[in-house]
This record gives C-alpha cells, sequence and structure tokens, in this order.
C-alpha cells in the first residue's frame, strides 16, 4: 500500500510515499514530510532524517530492515516553513496509516514525535509523558520517543531517543505473542 496520488485533504499536494518493506519487524512513524522528503519522494531524508539514520547506526539497526512512513503524508508549511499538521490533517490521513498498520508484519511499532504518538499509540498524551513508555493491542507493541527534529534544537535529545529504542528492542526480544 503505497500512497502515490491522494486528495483527501482537498488539497493538491504530493504525497511521500512509506520506504522500506512492511515485513519489516520494525515500524518507525513519524509527523510528516518536509521540504527534501518532498522532492526525493521518500521520508526521513532530510535534517531530522541524518540524525534517524545516525541513530539507526547507534542502535545497529539497517534501515533497510525498517518501514518508515509518516501520518501525515504531505508537507504543510507555514511561511515556507514546516508546520505541525492540524488535528483535521491528521484525520484525513488516518485511512492510509491504519491501512499501513493493517498491512504490516511489525511487531514493534515507534511512533517519533507527539503528532505521531498521538495518532497511534497514546492519544491525548504529551510526548514528554509517555516517551519510553510500551502498549499493546495484543498483536504488536507501540512505542513512543521524541522524533529525531529535536536533536536539531538540543542535541543531548539523541541519547533519550537512543535509550527509549533500546529499551523498546529489549523488551521486542522477550516479548511471546
Amino acid at each position: 500500500m503505497t500512497v502515490l496520488f491522494c486528495r483527501n485533504c482537498g488539497q493538491d499536494k504530493q504525497p511521500v510515499p512509506a520506504d522500506g518493506d512492511y515485513s519489516a519487524e520494525i515500524m518507525w512513524i513519524g509527523e510528516s514530510p518536509g521540504f527534501r522528503e518532498v522532492e526525493s519522494g521518500k521520508p526521513f531524508v532530510g535534517p531530522a532524517g541524518k540524525v534517524f539514520s545516525r541513530i539507526l547506526v547507534k542502535l545497529d539497526i539497517p534501515r533497510s530492515s525498517c518501514y518508515v512512513t509518516n501520518v501525515v503524508k504531505c508537507r504543510f508549511t507555514e511561511d515556507g516553513r514546516n508546520r505541525t499538521p492540524t488535528p483535521q490533517e491528521v484525520d484525513k490521513c488516518m485511512p492510509w496509516l491504519r491501512a499501513e498498520l493493517a498491512f504490516s508484519a511489525a511487531r514493534l511499532v515507534i511512533t517519533l514525535g507527539e503528532t505521531a504518538s498521538r495518532a497511534v499509540a497514546f492519544p491525548k498524551k504529551d510526548i514528554a509523558v509517555v516517551r519510553g513508555r510500551l502498549r499493546t493491542d495484543g498483536k504488536r507493541l507501540f512505542g513512543a520517543t521524541y522524533h529525531p527534529a529535536a536533536v536539531l534544537r538540543d542535541p543531548e535529545m539523541e541519547d533519550v531517543i537512543v535509550e527509549d529504542v533500546r529499551n523498546f528492542v529489549e523488551v521486542l526480544r522477550g516479548w511471546k505473542l
């Protein structure tokens, strides 16, 4: 299930499809694509994507073994800068994300940032409250951590994200369905 064309939000924007294999054990969900992502047609390739790649290296997780997507498939801007999608924009994109989750074989879904966490794992909760936490729906684990863009503002956040994901993976290794 790849989003190549969409008019759910009523705007004529270019969606950025997910990257990776549906059979991947780990699914990563971010907020929305930025300029570089729209330009390349792949999620997490801009400045936050470079941080994301560094985090994967630190965790010894090959990107090729992951499924990477966003809650919102198009870039929304304000004065040319990225902005947080509105709840209405998130709602319009949820059918795509629900379909991705339904097709995915991931046993661990890691939400990156508050938008993704609220959409998938911990509705109405601030990321500062739920980061590092896991929940399950009986089929898979859902973990919440900060978005890699947070590292661009505060470099110490990288260690927090790495620690969260390392803990999620450790729980996954011992988790039986």
